[in-house]
C-alpha cells in the first residue's frame, strides 16, 4: 500500500495526534485511582486470608483474590498503552536529533499496532528484539514513521491472506544496526522488486508534494545513511534496512 497525503490529511492527523494525547492524559487520573485501590484491596485481602476457616467462603474468597489480580494485571496494561499513546503523540511532532534506541522504537511501535484487532488476532507474529543495541543519533519520528509505513505495507500485502505470518528481527550487526521485517503476503515480481530497491535507493530530491510511501522511508532514512535490501523468496517478502553506527 503506497499512500499519499494531502495537506487537509496531514492537518487531520495532526489534529488527531493531539486529541489522542488529551484523551490518554484525562485516562491517566481515573486509571491510577482504580490500580490503587485495587492495590489496596489485594493488601486488605492478603491480611484476613489466616481467618477464613470455612472452605466455601475460603474459595469465594480466593475467587476475589484472583479477580482483584486480573483487574490490576490488565489496569497495568492499559496504563501502558495509554503511556505509548502519549509518547507517540509527543515524539510524532519531534524532528530534533536525540540518541534512540532502535529496538525499544519498534517494540513499543508493535505494541501500538496492537490495538489493530486484525493484527492482534489474526496475524503470527514471530519478534526477535534485541534491546540491548547500541543507541543511534537521530529523530525518533524518521524512524518510527519510516518502520510503520513498512509494516503497514505488509499488512496490506497479507489482507487476503487466510494465513498471516509477520516476522520482525532488530539486532546489532558489523557496525550497524540491523532491521528485518518481513510477510507472507502476495508478494511481487522480479520488476516490481527492483523498483522497489530503486525507489529506496533514490528517492526524490524533493519532499516537497506527495510522495509514495517507499519514497517517504527513504527521504526519512536519507540522513543516517541507510543500506535496503529487498528480497521475495517462496512467498515471503523481506525488506532488510540497516543502520551503520558512528565509528
Amino acid at each position: 500500500m503506497l499512500k499519499n497525503y494531502d495537506n487537509d490529511q496531514i492537518t487531520s492527523l495532526a489534529y488527531t495526534g493531539s486529541l489522542i494525547k488529551g484523551t490518554a492524559h484525562n485516562l491517566n487520573t481515573p486509571l491510577s485511582s482504580i490500580l490503587g485501590r485495587a492495590d489496596i484491596l489485594r493488601l486488605r485481602l492478603d491480611r484476613v486470608v489466616d481467618r477464613i476457616t470455612d472452605p466455601v467462603a475460603m474459595q469465594e474468597f480466593e475467587k476475589c483474590r484472583r479477580d482483584v489480580n486480573l483487574i490490576i494485571e490488565n489496569s497495568n496494561r492499559v496504563s501502558s498503552i495509554v503511556k505509548n499513546a502519549v509518547h507517540r503523540s509527543i515524539t510524532a511532532i519531534q524532528n530534533d536529533s536525540k540518541p534512540v534506541n532502535i529496538a525499544c522504537l519498534l517494540r513499543d511501535d508493535l505494541e501500538f499496532f496492537l490495538s489493530d484487532m486484525e493484527f492482534k488476532h489474526n496475524t503470527e507474529k514471530k519478534f526477535s528484539i534485541d534491546t540491548s543495541v547500541p543507541v543511534i543519533m537521530g529523530a525518533h519520528v524518521h524512524f518510527s514513521n519510516s518502520f510503520t509505513e513498512i509494516l503497514e505495507n505488509a499488512q496490506a500485502a497479507m489482507l487476503g491472506n487466510e494465513t498471516k505470518i509477520f516476522t520482525v528481527s532488530v539486532q546489532s550487526e558489523a557496525g550497524s544496526i540491523v532491521v528485518v521485517m518481513s510477510d507472507n503476503g502476495c508478494g511481487m515480481d522480479e520488476q516490481t522488486r527492483l523498483t522497489m530497491i530503486h525507489t529506496l535507493e533514490h528517492p526524490s530530491d524533493s519532499a516537497a508534494g506527495p510522495l509514495s510511501g517507499l519514497a517517504r522511508v527513504a527521504v526519512m532514512l536519507q540522513l543516517y545513511n541507510p543500506r535496503f535490501q529487498v528480497e521475495r523468496s517462496a512467498g515471503i517478502t523481506t525488506v532488510t534496512v540497516a543502520l551503520p553506527l558512528p565509528e
